[in-house]
């Protein structure tokens, strides 16, 4: 009796699944129609959206990438001007005849932001 038992409980969870295989796929069917959307068509909007975010992060390296090389290009004149200056002290210096220590000194001064 034990062994008919196991029979019939394993010939009823087969029929069950079996039945309600169709059930829940219906269900899964009306689900995508009820948000009236497609396979398709959810998949369409993730690439959108991933498109856009991609584009999104693209635009904000290229503004990311300009900023920078100004930056950069901002560094170069004041590099230039700095050494335009040094020259120009050191010129002043060596015009005006100085000893070594009085033209190091001149050139500090002549250096220093005022």
């Amino acid at each position: 009796m034990n062994k008919s038992f196991r029979t019939f409980l394993a010939i009823a969870g087969a029929a069950i699944c079996i039945g309600a295989a169709p059930l829940a796929m219906s269900q899964f069917a009306t689900g995508n129609e009820t948000s009236g959307k497609t396979l398709q068509q959810t998949l369409r909007e993730w690439r959108d959206s991933a498109r856009a975010a991609r584009q999104k992060l693209e635009a904000e390296a290229r503004v990311r990438q300009a900023r920078v090389e100004a930056q950069e290009a901002a560094n170069l004149k004041t590099i230039a001007n700095y050494h335009f200056k040094c020259s120009a002290c050191q010129r002043q210096a060596s015009e005006q005849g100085l000893h070594f220590l009085h033209r190091m000194t001149f050139i500090h001064e002549c250096m220093r932001p005022l």
